[in-house]
């Protein structure tokens, strides 16, 4: 690979988007859609899988009997929140009878349907800023409106992922610093999702655990939400 490119990108004319030729632009852009795609699902179905192995082995560890029917309702389950019930439930239980009792139900009139299985909330409010091309360029431009803050923070990992670019040859650093920095402005320009990432930040070192522990699974679910809806 011929890296003079990306040298004289990288060391020259990094903050001149004259110089992010068309190709790059539509090379980030790409990375960044299909890794977005696959992530979103590739999570969501990863993290279904460890949340029923964490029900059943708890269930287990506690000695409680798992007939095969509960067995192969919570093993065919996909549903996050339903599982993170059952997780929650799993721990003080006394049956199986009881891990299904107060089962929490969806409400219809505040979720949209992602088309992919994951249940997971979408925000129907207004987004402050009309969704950004995930390009350097643009990416920067919309974090000066929802979150100028951390725009030192952006061209400084900006910097970092170029420079990693060279050193290794290979985009991909570049392509993952787009996608993070599009996740996080996806969330910062939607007001309702970044109020809940605040209110779960200042949750994470709640004294009690089980808060805690519920603080960290909103922010995985803000995070999702912000890759799902990336996808649209």
């Amino acid at each position: 690979m011929n890296l003079s490119f990306y040298k004289s990108l990288v060391f020259e004319r990094l903050d001149d988007d004259a110089y992010i030729h068309d190709y790059l632009d539509a090379y980030l852009e790409g990375y960044a859609e299909g890794f977005a795609k696959g992530y979103a699902k590739g999570y969501a179905e990863g993290y279904a899988k460890g949340l029923r192995k964490s029900v059943v082995l708890l269930l287990e560890c506690r000695g409680l009997d798992i007939p095969e029917a509960a067995r192969t309702r919570i093993t065919a389950c996909d549903d996050h929140t339903l599982l993170t019930h059952w997780l929650d439930r799993g721990m003080t239980v006394a049956s199986i009878d009881d891990l299904f009792a107060d089962e929490p139900t969806s409400n219809t009139a505040s979720e949209a349907d992602t088309g992919d299985g994951t249940g997971i909330q979408a925000d129907q409010e207004a987004a402050l800023i009309p969704r950004p091309r995930r390009t350097p360029g643009a990416l920067l431009a919309a974090l000066a409106v929802v979150d100028p803050d951390r725009l030192d923070e952006m061209r400084r990992t900006r910097d970092e992922a170029f420079a990693e670019a060279v050193e290794r040859q290979s985009m991909s650093p570049v392509g993952s610093w787009v996608l993070a920095w599009a996740r996080d402005i996806e969330i910062a320009r939607r007001p309702g999702l970044s109020a809940r990432q605040v209110r779960a930040r200042g949750l994470l070192e709640h004294e009690d655990p089980a808060v805690a522990r519920k603080a960290l699974r909103e922010l995985r679910a803000v995070r999702d939400e912000a890759m799902v809806a990336m996808r649209g």
